[in-house]
């Protein structure tokens, strides 16, 4: 049998593996764990603005710390290598994604239908999981018929396909 993949945390240095990935352990396009992110967020806002929303001072409205605002701050919307998943901790929704991929997901850790139902429930678009799912060695076409089905045994989720491509499955 390989050895499965090494993943590295670029912060840390700890050693992650693709079920990692799938169980929001690690964030491979970021490299970083989410330990490390879970630090970052409990961090000065001046050191590390990751996780946290702006603050501003109640009685002149004024910024005190920047956080998460890419409405305001084109550096956050633009620059910034975090921000794809920074609001999904500053929003502390990605604690709310942790428990319903672990008590939830109807598919067996590490399988293709796994990862595919992962990215499904955080956000992606149709390209990218046909991309994942084809990467993988699995059928694409197959894969979005059987989410769109809405259940496997007792689970049930709401496939939600946009006009322009976004997929999301609600639970």
């Amino acid at each position: 049998m390989p050895n499965p993949k090494v993943l590295l945390c670029e912060l840390c240095l700890s050693k992650f593996s693709e079920n990692d990935v799938v169980d929001l352990n690690y964030f491979p396009e970021q490299q970083i764990c989410f330990n490390c992110y879970v630090a970052g967020r409990k961090k000065d806002p001046r050191e590390w603005c990751f996780g946290k929303m702006n603050e501003t001072d109640p009685r002149t409205g004024t910024i005190k710390h920047y956080g998460y605002d890419p409405q305001r701050s084109s550096d956050c919307r633009k620059y910034c290598a975090d921000r794809k998943i920074c609001h999904l901790f500053a929003t502390r929704r990605i604690d709310q994604f942790r428990m319903l991929i672990r008590s939830r997901i109807p598919y067996r850790t590490g399988t293709i239908s796994a990862r595919a139902y992962v990215s499904c429930v955080i956000g992606t678009t149709k390209k990218k999981l046909q991309d994942l799912v084809t990467s993988l060695g699995g059928d694409p076409q197959a894969m979005l018929e059987k989410f769109q089905r809405g259940r496997l045994g007792s689970i049930r989720w709401k496939f939600i396909e946009s006009e322009d491509g976004k997929i999301k499955i609600r639970l």
